[in-house]
């Protein structure tokens, strides 16, 4: 059986070289892309098996709320930061999860319990200084300024629904954040995309 194909030998070289140079374009693009992520960080997924239905600081389990969370856990981790408590174990979200519960670490805000108190961060290590949820810098350099010189942001991202920690920022147009994702296949951001960062 031949299958017959709607480009026939003559329209070959009209719809394949534009497709070609398309291709090319975006590989060079892709070649151009440089990352800087300064610090290594752990990816730990919200559902995680480990830690997914525990419970957050009212009725809704990690995996289903644990966005925020999560992210906070990573960067504790990257920067080796361990919980009072509990100096020799790792910090991940069951562990975190935790530590917040029993220390006043999440807030109601209106029916939803399972809110991050902003500085209860500070409270693991006299070191950490939160410095709220703010608008994102008018321009994406500041963050990669700042990664660089230690700050840890988690970004406000999905028409704010949704949390991730950031890693890295493309040096060369600003524009592309790398980011380490507890729910969604997804490593970068536009920095369009994110609204505020913490």
């Amino acid at each position: 059986v031949q299958l017959s194909s709607p480009i026939t030998d003559a329209m070959a070289p009209r719809v394949l070289l534009p497709l070609l140079a398309a291709l090319a374009l975006s590989a060079a693009l892709c070649a151009l892309a440089s990352p800087t992520i300064p610090r290594q960080y752990p990816i730990y997924k919200q559902c995680d098996p480990s830690w997914g239905n525990n419970k957050m600081g009212g009725d809704s389990t990690i995996c289903q709320e644990g966005c925020a969370m999560s992210a906070l856990s990573m960067g504790l981790q990257g920067w080796n930061y361990t919980l009072p408590d509990s100096p020799s174990v790792a910090v991940n979200p069951g562990t975190l999860n935790t530590w917040l519960i029993n220390n006043k670490g999440y807030k109601c805000i209106g029916n939803d319990c399972n809110n991050l108190v902003l500085d209860s961060p500070e409270r693991i290590n006299p070191h950490i200084k939160c410095l709220g949820e703010n608008q994102k810098p008018t321009d994406p350099a500041e963050v990669l300024h700042g990664l660089l010189t230690g700050k840890v942001y988690l970004a406000h991202v999905r028409n704010n629904h949704h949390f991730v920690l950031v890693i890295g920022v493309d040096s060369t147009n600003y524009k592309t954040v790398y980011i380490n994702e507890s729910n969604h296949a997804q490593a970068t951001y536009d920095y369009s995309e994110i609204t505020d960062m913490i």
